[in-house]
């Protein structure tokens, strides 16, 4: 029997509204008014604060109730079930892993019986803070597990995962993932109806 392919998905912004709930929650909480095109996974950028102040504020939001709180993706739902039956799914996720329990139980939520607990990778690019955090792809993580398919929200990602002979979907069309031309093997998707027909056009 064959072994079956493996698509690796990304929770921020792909299973959930991740950009909207961190929106409001800044919003809120530093009287500021943003939208959702104004986010980016530089928090610093966002907030137009230094890196001192970002960890601060990073580590009260993270220590907060938001992150367990976030809206599921509806649609990703159904899309999900019927693609487990063909397809490996595993998520690999950017979170820092002092959220990793209220990660879990927050995908075991919203997504019960698709995703198991060691199924979800965390790739740890921003647990040691470096000038060079925001440059770290996932593509070391989903080339180890021999991920055939990614699909995430953040150009970088995608860019890398096809270098590494890995067939990328895009998530959404949003500000921060806009590109001219897309490299080959990267194909945007704005929805998870463009997913499950992605993947039906290929079975």
């Amino acid at each position: 029997m064959n072994k079956r392919r493996i698509i690796a998905v990304d929770i921020d912004d792909v299973l959930s509204e991740t950009a909207k709930g961190f929106i409001s929650w800044s919003n809120q909480q530093y009287g500021l008014d943003l939208t959702v095109d104004d986010y980016d996974e530089d928090w610093g950028a966002v907030w137009g604060v230094d890196v001192d102040e970002r960890e601060r504020r990073a580590a009260y939001l993270l220590k907060s109730s938001m992150i367990r709180e976030l809206d599921c993706v509806e649609a990703a739902r159904s899309v999900l079930k019927k693609l487990s039956k063909s397809y490996e799914l595993v998520i690999i996720t950017s979170r820092r892993s002092v959220i990793k329990g209220a990660t879990i139980e927050w995908v075991n939520k919203c997504y019960p019986g698709i995703f198991s607990d060691k199924a979800i990778n965390f790739a740890g690019m921003w647990d040691n803070i470096t000038d060079q955090s925001i440059h770290i792809t996932k593509s070391g993580v989903a080339t180890k597990l021999g991920v055939d398919f990614l699909i995430d929200d953040q150009l970088k990602h995608c860019i890398s995962a096809a270098e590494h002979g890995i067939k990328a979907l895009l998530m959404g069309d949003c500000k921060w993932n806009q590109c001219d031309n897309l490299p080959k093997d990267v194909t945007r998707v704005k929805n998870w109806v463009e997913v499950e027909r992605y993947f039906s056009e290929r079975d």
